[in-house]
């Protein structure tokens, strides 16, 4: 870590600067704080990599879906009609809406999914996902582009992983 005093490049987990005794501890606190902050403000969700997003169509059936989910440990799949975002089928959905003793091949992903999800922009910035999963109770976001074209699929997980690698210096 630099000194905000003298520059000098001090060993990482130091309080104080091995050279002029300067508190290093406050300057990590603040400038975590400043990253995190333009990390939650600024950041586009673009810039957090969204997952490619597993995508099946209304009158598909669930054993179609669930291989998806299971591939890359997805929490969930988009529900497309066309172009457009019609549904979304989480884990939540699984538990909540698909009795346990279903058959998978007869339940249709249009009678177990959650119908017209919030889309986000790929400019609206993280502030705006961490409000909608919280306002909504999503964590799982479809990311469209400016044309309305799906483009990704953002999970609380993601957001908070490029929130930590942001304030720890690894983005």
């Amino acid at each position: 870590m630099h000194c905000p005093l003298c520059g000098h490049d001090n060993l990482e987990g130091l309080d104080r600067c091995e050279v002029c005794e300067g508190d290093l501890a406050s300057a990590d606190v603040e400038s975590f704080r400043r990253r995190l902050s333009e990390g939650v403000l600024g950041d586009p969700l673009e810039e957090l990599g969204s997952l490619n997003p597993a995508v099946v169509a209304p009158e598909d059936t669930l054993d179609k879906a669930l291989p998806l989910m299971r591939q890359d440990r997805r929490g969930g799949v988009l529900i497309q009609a066309g172009e457009k975002v019609v549904g979304i089928f989480t884990e939540h959905d699984l538990v909540r809406r698909v009795p346990p003793d279903a058959d998978p091949s007869s339940v249709v992903m249009a009678s177990v999914m959650t119908p017209t999800p919030h889309c986000y922009s790929v400019h609206d910035t993280v502030a705006h996902a961490l409000n909608g999963m919280t306002a909504w109770g999503n964590r799982h976001l479809p990311i469209v582009d400016d044309e309305e074209r799906l483009v990704g699929f953002v999970s609380v997980r993601r957001v908070l992983r490029h929130l930590r690698d942001r304030c720890l210096g690894a983005a």
